[in-house]
């Protein structure tokens, strides 16, 4: 079919066929985008939306748009490239093309998109719509998407649910955990077909390859019912459905419908008043979670009295028609969020969960082969190579953090130091986002992860504890480069050493030295573990450095940013200035602190080379400052001691400067703790 036949009265009726047309001719391009025309104009839309369905919905959607540029919304938009404006034309949106998919021709929907004012070759995106169709229809097989009941317990649902369950443990090829551990309790929540559903029991655990699921949730304010040495042989007896959280409930539901026996819930099945039982079970969190045959996530709930199978908001859609073997189906188009269009990404439409915003529940989602997420909107299915919601978005997950060829099982130690030094920050800056009711639990909620990764990195072994208080013996040196763009509260308890991240409570920040070379030398590090968890809480900790010392002279009331200050640095007897500090703590900088501005001290750690495919020309300089704590070499140490209060960013002569020092060995050892 020719573009110009489409005119300018593009219809529901034959949006399919237009989405079907494979000719190449269009008479509206923008790169790889090709655009038929649709509306001469936007009044030309809204007068075509009175006897429309698919019109009226585009038209709807547009308006929300229109909104959002009035409320100055997108006012960098508009301020970019203006307003759209113009005729209107509509395009396929792509298709997701990958292995687990195959089955799938994976037709996505189309977009709608319009010219801006002050660029012309700019083409504004104006309003998406995806494609779905009924669990039974006809064309389940070529489109991905499903329609989303209001009720998530609708039978579409778990056919749905049961069907991507069946097909992820037979076809994706993900790998079984090499640790087998499981853990030492689970609920029994299997019924007869003539007894009642309303109880299920604690069990101890005997089975070597028991099949359960795991819960994933939001724990709450309140926790009614947990298992202590008070409540456990009880528990054993069984458990009444109305005892139970309303998210408890919901799990045990999913879990019959999928066909499985045993359900694993924390709260339940890990004695919490048992710190011995706790630090047992905490310490095969990753392979509990991984030897899951899928884990429940209870996105919606921010507690466990909420559950998370009450009802969606109910979806609107314009039907459309498609003709299959001579027989006419619907097919059901439905707008899609500008952010979810504009952006996607392996977490859409979780961020703003409850669950998206716990510490401990990061690692859950991480060490779980496959999960089912329950949001407020609609159900996820995620495992180890792709991320699909029920309403057809699809996502490959871009990188398998956990899998035996992942960065952290490459042996080329060179390739691998890079990548999972990358993946490791990716983690430590999602956590570090995230909230946790106790704080001592900073360390601990990320120790199943960090068992897993180190498992991994000595190739299924044990072998030596490279973990030290949330940063790795093996690339140390950048770790400690963590910085906070933005002010963070100090750990009021003692939970990690200065140098650790683990030490303040705040969203923090990497910054990737890439192509660099190191200024100082780790000549040893320790931190002490009190628990059974090699991984989890530590009392204390320390790293020894060989470096270069510089003093630090800061520059009057000279703030940049919500936590920068300059300061200068002199050494050999030559001052260098404009050098930019991100303090640790919210209440730091050298106007607050009390103590004699000569105990202040930066150590650079590396130096990043020159990139031409950057167009950095100068070499760019990582350093910690820190503070002297004069009396602690008197103690256990007999070098000075220092206590990390941020870092600083400098480049230009001082660099080469400091490299010339470093290289004619005007370096000392100090102790970080």
């Amino acid at each position: 079919m020719k573009a110009q036949q489409w005119s300018m009265n593009l219809q529901g009726s034959n949006i399919i066929a237009f989405y079907r047309h494979e000719g190449n001719e269009s008479v509206w391009e923008f790169g790889d985008i090709h655009g038929f025309p649709y509306h001469t104009s936007f009044e030309a839309l809204q007068e075509a939306a009175q006897s429309c369905e698919m019109c009226k919905a585009v038209h709807a959607s547009m308006c929300k748009m229109n909104k959002l540029c009035e409320e100055s919304q997108l006012q960098e938009i508009k301020d970019l490239v203006g307003l759209p404006c113009g005729p209107l034309y509509i395009y396929r949106r792509p298709r997701l093309e990958y292995s687990a998919l195959q089955n799938f021709s994976h037709d996505n929907g189309f977009s709608v998109l319009s010219a801006a004012t002050q660029h012309r070759n700019t083409a504004i995106m104006l309003t998406s719509f995806g494609f779905s169709v009924t669990q039974d229809s006809p064309l389940a097989g070529r489109y991905l998407g499903r329609r989303v009941p209001a009720d998530p317990m609708h039978g579409e649902v778990y056919h749905g649910l049961r069907s991507w369950l069946h097909r992820c443990i037979h076809e994706h090829g993900h790998r079984k955990s090499e640790d087998m551990a499981l853990p030492s309790r689970l609920l029994d929540v299997s019924y007869e077909p003539n007894s009642t559903h309303s109880q299920v029991r604690l069990i101890e655990n005997t089975e070597s390859d028991v099949i359960y699921t795991a819960l994933s949730h939001c724990w709450g304010s309140t926790q009614r019912l947990k298992a202590t040495s008070a409540t456990l042989d009880s528990m054993k007896r069984g458990i009444s459905f109305e005892s139970l959280p309303k998210t408890f409930i919901d799990a045990v539901i999913v879990t019959r419908h999928l066909g499985v026996k045993y359900l694993w819930i924390d709260s339940l099945c890990i004695q919490q008043d048992n710190t011995h039982d706790w630090q047992s079970e905490a310490s095969k969190m990753a392979a509990i979670y991984e030897n899951a045959v899928v884990t429940i996530a209870a996105d919606r709930a921010h507690g466990d009295d909420e559950g998370f199978l009450g009802l969606r908001p109910q979806r609107e859609y314009f039907r459309v028609s498609e003709t299959m073997d001579d027989t006419v189906c619907s097919v059901l188009a439905f707008p899609i969020p500008t952010e979810v269009e504009a952006k996607g990404g392996f977490d859409t439409g979780l961020t703003d969960e409850p669950v998206s915003d716990r510490a401990w529940t990061l690692q859950e989602r991480l060490l779980s082969t496959r999960t089912i997420h329950f949001g407020k909107s609609q159900i996820v299915t995620e495992c180890r190579s792709h991320f699909v919601t029920e309403d057809g978005y699809c996502h490959p997950i871009p990188t398998d953090y956990l899998a035996q060829d992942s960065a952290w099982a490459i042996p080329d130690y060179e390739a691998r130091a890079f990548r999972e030094a990358r993946q490791w920050r990716d983690v430590v800056g999602w956590y570090t986002r995230r909230q946790m009711t106790f704080p001592s639990d900073k360390l601990p909620a990320l120790a199943g992860l960090a068992h897993k990764v180190n498992t991994i990195r000595n190739a299924g072994l044990e072998g030596d504890l490279d973990y030290l208080a949330g940063l790795w013996r093996s690339n140390l040196l950048e770790g400690l480069c963590w910085f906070a763009p933005r002010p963070c509260q100090p750990s009021k308890e003692y939970r990690a050493p200065s140098w650790s991240w683990a030490s303040v409570d705040g969203p923090l920040l990497h910054g990737a030295l890439g192509n660099h070379e190191d200024l100082a030398v780790v000549e040893d590090a320790y931190v002490r573990v009190p628990g059974r968890n090699r991984y989890g809480a530590v009392t204390a900790g320390w790293v020894q450095l060989r470096a270069c010392c510089l003093q630090v002279e800061p520059v009057a009331q000279e703030v940049l940013g919500l936590n920068t200050e300059m300061v200068n640095v002199t050494f050999n007897g030559v001052c260098y200035s404009t050098t930019k500090v991100f303090w640790d703590h919210d209440s730091a900088s050298f106007t607050t602190e009390e103590q004699d501005l000569t105990q202040f001290w930066v150590v650079p750690i590396a130096y990043s080379k020159p990139q031409a495919q950057h167009n950095t020309t100068e070499r760019q300089c990582t350093g910690l400052l820190l503070q002297s704590l004069p009396g602690c070499e008197r103690n256990e140490f007999s070098e000075e001691v220092f206590r990390r209060k941020g870092v600083v960013k400098f480049e230009g002569q001082c660099v080469q400067d400091i490299v010339d020092m470093e290289e004619a060995g005007n370096v000392r050892k100090i102790i970080l703790i």
